[in-house]
C-alpha cells in the first residue's frame, strides 16, 4: 500500500537512530520469522520450501546427463572426467501472485545470472562431472507463490541454499574412461556439497540508512532507503557479485528526493561499508540454514 509523505519521514527518522529503531523492532541483522522444510517434491534431486512474512517460495533441483564433450575441440578431453553445468530459472505463479514476467524482472534483477556466476566461481562445475565429457546438468527453479510484501530476493536465496544442500546425485560405478553407470540405490547417493566442499552462495538485500546497514528490508525501509542492493556471497566467505535494486521510493512520485532532504547518492566509503555489513552476516546465516538441516536429519533418523 502507499505510503504517505510524513509516514515515511517519520519511519526514516527512526532508521537514522544509532542503534537503527525498525518499524517492527528487529535488530540490524535479525531476519522476520520463516518456516522451512526441505526434500517436499519427490521427483525432484533436492528442494526446499520457505514460508516467510517476505512471501512464500519454493525451489525444485533437476539433475540430468549431459554429453559435454560434444562442445569441445580435442579428442583427448573428450576422455577427461569433463564439467557439469547449471542453468536457473525463476517464475512466478501468476494465478497467486498476479505479478507479470516484467515486474518479476525488475523485483529480481537478473539475480539468477548472478547465482549461476556465483556456484560457477565456487567451482560447483567441475564437481559435476562424470567421465568421458558427460556431466551432470542442474536445473534449478525457483517458484514464487504468492505476492511478495517486500523484496524477495534473500526470500529466493534461503530457499535456494536449502534445495541445493539437500540436492543428492547417483553414485557413478562406472570407470572415467567409461560411459556413465550409476548405482539405482538412492540410498548409496552422493550429496551434491559434501562436508568437505564449500557451500552454496547466498544473497542477502541490504539498505543503507546514514550511518545504519539493515538486512532482510521491509518494503516500508525500502521505501526510506538511501541505497538498496544485494550482495552475494560464496561459501570461501569472498563476495561475488552486488547488485543495485529499485527502491520502492517511487510510490509517492517525484516527491521522495524532497522528503530525503535531497541527499543525492551514497558516498563510496559507506556503499562498501554495506557490503561488508552483509558479509560479515552470511557465516551466521547459514550458520543457522545449517543448523536447520541437521534438525531435520535427526528428525528423520
Amino acid at each position: 500500500m502507499p505510503y504517505s509523505q510524513p509516514e515515511l519521514s517519520f519511519i526514516s527518522s527512526s532508521l537514522l537512530n544509532t542503534p537503527p529503531i525498525r518499524p517492527d523492532l528487529r535488530t540490524s541483522n535479525s531476519f522476520r520469522p520463516l518456516r522451512a522444510e526441505t526434500e517436499i517434491l519427490p521427483f525432484t534431486n533436492g528442494s526446499a520450501r520457505i514460508v516467510s512474512e517476505a512471501g512464500e517460495c519454493i525451489v525444485g533441483v533437476k539433475a540430468e546427463v549431459e554429453n559435454f564433450a560434444e562442445h569441445m575441440e580435442d579428442v583427448v578431453s573428450k576422455t577427461a572426467r569433463g564439467r557439469g553445468g547449471v542453468e536457473v530459472g525463476i517464475t512466478a505463479k501468476a494465478g497467486s501472485t498476479g505479478l507479470k514476467e516484467e515486474e518479476l524482472f525488475n523485483l529480481v534483477g537478473g539475480w539468477e545470472r548472478t547465482l549461476e556466476e556465483g556456484l560457477r566461481e565456487d567451482g560447483i562445475e567441475d564437481r559435476l562431472g562424470i567421465g568421458r565429457g558427460y556431466g551432470w546438468k542442474l536445473y534449478i527453479d525457483i517458484l514464487l507463490l504468492t505476492t511478495p510484501a517486500s523484496n524477495p530476493i534473500t526470500l529466493l536465496s534461503l530457499t535456494t541454499y536449502l534445495a541445493l544442500r539437500t540436492t543428492r546425485l547417483p553414485n557413478p560405478i562406472s570407470e572415467p574412461n567409461e560411459d556413465p553407470l550409476f548405482n539405482d540405490d538412492w540410498d548409496q547417493s552422493l550429496p551434491l556439497f559434501p562436508e568437505d566442499t564449500t557451500r552454496p552462495p547466498l544473497t542477502l538485500l541490504v539498505t543503507l540508512h546514514g550511518e545504519n546497514s539493515l538486512i532482510d528490508p521491509t518494503a516500508e525501509e525500502i521505501a526510506v532507503a538511501e541505497a538498496c542492493y544485494t550482495v552475494t556471497i560464496g561459501g570461501n566467505g569472498k563476495v561475488m557479485g552486488v547488485k543495485t535494486v529499485e527502491t520502492s521510493g517511487h510510490i509517492v512520485g517525484d516527491k521522495l528526493d524532497t522528503w530525503l532532504g535531497g541527499r543525492g547518492g551514497v558516498d563510496r566509503s559507506r556503499w562498501f561499508s554495506g557490503i561488508r555489513y552483509a558479509a560479515s552476516c552470511a557465516p551466521e546465516v547459514r550458520t543457522a540454514l545449517e543448523n536447520l538441516l541437521a534438525i531435520e536429519q535427526a528428525m528423520e533418523s
